[in-house]
């Protein structure tokens, strides 16, 4: 076996780690993903499977003697300064990408008859209110983890889901665990780690069609849509989020974009292009916001030196 194969039958094992560990549950299928139950379940999981995760990477790095450096590698390094630059230029491109759904939905960006303004106190409010609730919602989800008869709502268990605990474990396996083995262990060059990973992780998201048949009221040929749609936009976003994390060798940069667009969701253009009072207006910002996310993207990731990926 070449070591190219090699490094694709590692990430591929990572990705039927991670995806696996969520049915080992006994009737897996039998709730939706959303009832608390078996997101209690998933959550579990999904921990259990990145710890495992990050052995696996760790003893094949020793095993093709790439382990030096291992944090580091993962994203993880001691540069703080470094960690939060790279955070801010993530959080910047991502507004710029969604400049148009922002305006949209009158965040940060108030759209009026006499034309648009920029909050900036906003986002500030919002950050902060964001750093001062994690830990507490953190704090309450581990608790319940630990016994199920702590109360929780379940808007609270989906916001850590969606937020917090996906992004963070999605990010440690397909981004840090999987990138770190193709690249580093096994050769891959830095783009064709990114694009290997973000494919197994659009794969990973393939099993939806399951819930969507089960739990979704959609017929086999409308759940294989769903699903196709969710590969096609979940592979393009972790590309996304990929060359974020080898150009800036910061882990939460990419984690906080991935919680943003998490947070975002996929835009509506038609709703956002066919705006009944702002309609240029409208057009304007989400074309402005995708040329400058374009037009930047090079030059503020390459501020970044101190990768190890490149």
């Amino acid at each position: 076996m070449t070591t190219n194969s090699l490094g694709f039958v590692h990430a591929f094992l990572l990705t039927a780690i991670y995806v696996g560990s969520l049915y080992v549950w006994k009737n897996p299928l039998k709730l939706s993903r959303n009832d608390p139950l078996m997101i209690r379940k998933r959550m579990i999981s999904a921990i259990g499977s990145t710890i495992a995760s990050l052995l696996y990477v760790y003893l094949a790095g020793i095993l093709h003697g790439a382990s030096d450096k291992f944090l580091s590698k993962l994203g993880f390094h001691m540069n703080f300064v470094s960690h939060f630059f790279a955070c801010v230029a993530a959080i910047f491109l991502n507004s710029l990408l969604f400049a148009g759904p922002l305006a949209f939905e009158q965040v940060y960006i108030s759209v009026t008859d006499n034309g648009c303004t920029f909050d900036h106190n906003m986002i500030l409010k919002d950050v902060k209110e964001y750093f001062q609730s994690v830990p507490v919602i953190t704090k309450k989800v581990v608790l319940w983890l630990f016994d199920e008869n702590n109360p929780m709502d379940v808007e609270t268990i989906m916001w850590f889901r969606n937020h917090i605990l996906g992004p963070l474990t999605e990010e440690i396996v397909f981004r840090s665990c999987a990138c770190y083995i193709l690249h580093f262990a096994c050769g891959f060059s830095s783009a064709w780690s990114v694009l290997t990973s973000s494919f197994l992780f659009g794969i990973a998201h393939c099993h939806h069609i399951l819930e969507h048949i089960l739990h979704g009221n959609m017929t086999a040929q409308q759940a294989v849509v769903s699903v196709l749609l969710q590969f096609s936009y979940t592979t393009l976003f972790a590309c996304y989020c990929g060359f974020v994390f080898t150009r800036t060798g910061s882990f939460w940069a990419a984690f906080l974009m991935h919680a943003f667009c998490n947070h975002m969701g996929l835009p509506d253009f038609p709703s956002i292009i066919n705006h009944p009072t702002q309609k240029k207006l409208m057009r304007s910002i989400l074309v402005g916001g995708l040329v400058s996310f374009l037009a930047l993207f090079g030059p503020i990731t390459g501020l970044f030196s101190g990768s190890l990926y490149q």
